[in-house]
């Protein structure tokens, strides 16, 4: 009988894990089987994340950065579901399931978690303020960044992601503030000379540096008009 294998979260954590597990069925011995679900919040398959900003730059079209579509995983045979939630874990030992939004209860043998990070600001309801983790994060800041009277940009994040956003702000004409800690830029990239570097260069392009542990306590959005505290 095949074993299982529930994968939650269809970012590149989620996808590689799959393409490796894929690449591996042929190891398998004799008998051994593996039957593979994909449960993903996002409308699309696997999506270049870090090729965003550069859409919202205005390189290409946001749908372009969908490397893979769902159709390519389910030809080869996963059962690849998209718009779909998982609301409770089932971890007991020989009765592992995951219940959907939907109320499906899909049972597991083994269970992978790749759902990313949430962040830490709340107020993510408000008018004018952003996540930026998926297209559906880069759908909405393009459609904000097209109306009229956009004059300035704030980022919280000064790693890749964050970096990128404010590059492309910047280079559509925004006021840009990017606000991260201290004491440098992609300190998981980079040494401080090299962040430095960096900084000095976006700073070329009119982009603004707050780096500090200073956290956000507040956020206030009146129509157009935002505040950060």
């Amino acid at each position: 009988m095949a074993k299982k294998v529930v994968i939650v979260g269809g970012g590149i954590a989620g996808i590689y894990v799959l393409r490796n597990l894929l690449a591996r069925k042929g190891d398998l011995g004799a008998g051994e089987e593996l039957e593979f679900t994909v449960l993903k919040r996002e409308k699309s398959g696997w999506v270049s994340v870090c090729g965003l900003p550069f859409a919202l730059r205005g390189w290409y079209e946001i749908g372009r950065t969908e490397i893979n579509k769902p159709e390519f995983f389910r030809e080869q045979g996963v059962d690849f579901r998209t718009e779909t939630e998982v609301t409770k874990l089932n971890l007991e030992e020989g009765e592992g399931s995951v219940t959907l939004n939907t109320g499906e209860e899909i049972k597991y043998d083994f269970l992978v978690l790749a759902t990313g990070r949430k962040q830490s600001v709340k107020e993510t309801e408000l008018d004018g303020v952003f996540t930026f983790n998926n297209e559906e994060d880069a759908e909405k800041i393009e459609a904000a960044l097209n109306e009229e009277g956009v004059k300035s940009a704030y980022i919280r994040g000064r790693g890749i992601l964050g970096l990128q956003a404010a590059a492309a702000f910047a280079t559509r004409g925004l006021k840009t503030t990017l606000h991260g800690g201290a004491p440098s830029l992609l300190p998981s990239n980079l040494d401080p000379e090299m962040g430095d570097l960096v900084k000095e260069r976006l700073e070329k392009k009119g982009i603004r540096f707050i780096l500090d542990a200073r956290e956000i306590t507040a956020i206030k959005s009146e129509g157009r008009e935002g505040r950060v505290k």
